[in-house]
């Protein structure tokens, strides 16, 4: 899921017979269209599952729907630049690699590393431990934690980005 607190699209199979009737089985198939929709209940225009039109579905529902909505700060939010589809947190666009502060209890931030391979919906966050490999100055071999970033998880740039 992407987006905004009231306003979370996700790319679902529509149930045959749905009174939205947005998507249908092929007829020679039993692979269902899918279609993306908001959690406010708007959805968009139905596509075959791999095909191009995955961008143009996403581009209706952030051009027809969701940009009309403010974007909260400390949030992912999946947009598209000239390159395509990309995170953005706090109108900056956010690449594979480049760290970035998440939130934990009782205000905790702690560094992660995001990727994104835009082959799954989230995007991931890798937290690095502590171990004797710190002790012996080789960053390098510490263990990492992966983990998916959730669309309601609090970030911000690391410090030096901010000032």
């Amino acid at each position: 899921m992407w987006g905004v607190d009231l306003h979370q699209g996700c790319f679902m199979a529509a149930d045959v017979g749905d009174l939205h009737a947005v998507a249908r089985r092929e007829q020679d198939s039993t692979t269902l269209l899918k279609v993306v929709r908001c959690s406010c209940g708007w959805h968009g225009s139905s596509f075959k599952p791999g095909s191009e039109q995955y961008a143009e579905a996403f581009a209706e529902w952030e051009d027809v729907h969701v940009s009309r909505f403010p974007t909260p700060p400390g949030r992912l939010i999946l947009r598209r630049d000239a390159g395509g589809l990309r995170h953005f947190l706090d109108g900056n666009a956010v690449h594979a690699g480049e760290f970035l502060e998440l939130r934990l209890p009782k205000g905790v931030w702690v560094l992660i590393r995001y990727e994104w391979n835009w082959q799954s919906e989230l995007p991931h966050g890798v937290m690095l431990l502590g171990g004797p490999a710190e002790e012996a100055n080789c960053p390098s071999l510490l263990p990492d934690v992966v983990f998916q970033i959730p669309g309601n998880a609090e970030l911000r740039w690391p410090e030096r980005r901010r000032s």
